[in-house]
């Protein structure tokens, strides 16, 4: 055990929950996000791929915050690993709640293996990885998370060694809030389409506010709910 490892792991026993059997598999979703997930809901020991449409399309790290504080609003607890670029007051602004998160923003060339650790005491962890990830990786992380029936985000690279269980693609993001040279950045509205294996394999497509009121994603009221493609 190296030192990064003796450093998060007692930090996981203390603060992690046990799991218990089969009532606590599904963490229901708020409506909006919901749309995307069969059945509304993010199943434990499944893997979340966020993608992004294209290499210059935004919303990715919103989209990927939004649906960790929507599982940890269940009560789960969560971590985040590979984000250094985000500081702890946008993951607050997200929604997430900060009493019940590890956040490892640099976790280095071991960014699996602090990922895997992360996912034996979370029930929801988010992880960025490197630009090139081996499917060998991607097989072992998918079968940790299965094991431990915890949720595996995986946000920033187009592609994934192994095919997730829900692909998340943001098609597009533009930010609002921005008057005729004044004003700040508020929100921003996100085209996402949805697919993955078994339940999730017919593609739905929606629109989402992130941040919306409250700091939780808000459906767009124009277009109305989510629409199968």
């Amino acid at each position: 055990m190296g030192p990064l490892d003796r450093a998060i792991s007692p930090l996981l026993r203390t603060q992690a929950r046990p799991v218990s059997a089969a009532a606590d598999q599904a963490v229901t979703l708020p409506p909006d996000l919901g749309a995307l997930f069969p059945g509304g809901t993010a199943r434990r020991g499944t893997v979340v791929h966020i993608a992004p449409a294209s290499p210059d399309t935004s919303g990715v790290t919103s989209l990927a915050m939004a649906l960790l504080a929507a599982v940890m609003a269940t009560g789960g607890w969560g971590a985040i690993v590979g984000f250094p670029d985000t500081g702890v007051a946008a993951i607050a602004d997200a929604g997430v709640d900060l009493d019940r998160l590890v956040f490892v923003p640099e976790p280095g060339a071991r960014w699996a293996e602090v990922t895997a650790i992360a996912l034996a005491g979370m029930t929801v962890v988010l992880t960025r990885p490197p630009a090139h990830v081996p499917p060998r990786i991607g097989r072992r992380l998918a079968a940790v998370a299965r094991d431990q029936r915890s949720v595996l985000v995986v946000a920033g690279l187009q592609r994934w060694p192994e095919p997730p269980d829900v692909r998340l693609v943001v098609r597009s993001a533009t930010w609002i809030g921005l008057g005729d040279g004044h004003g700040h950045l508020s929100a921003r509205h996100c085209t996402v389409v949805a697919e993955g294996r078994r339940a999730a394999a017919r593609p739905v497509e929606t629109t989402l506010w992130l941040p919306g009121r409250g700091s939780h994603p808000v459906p767009d009221d124009e277009d109305g709910p989510a629409r199968a493609r």
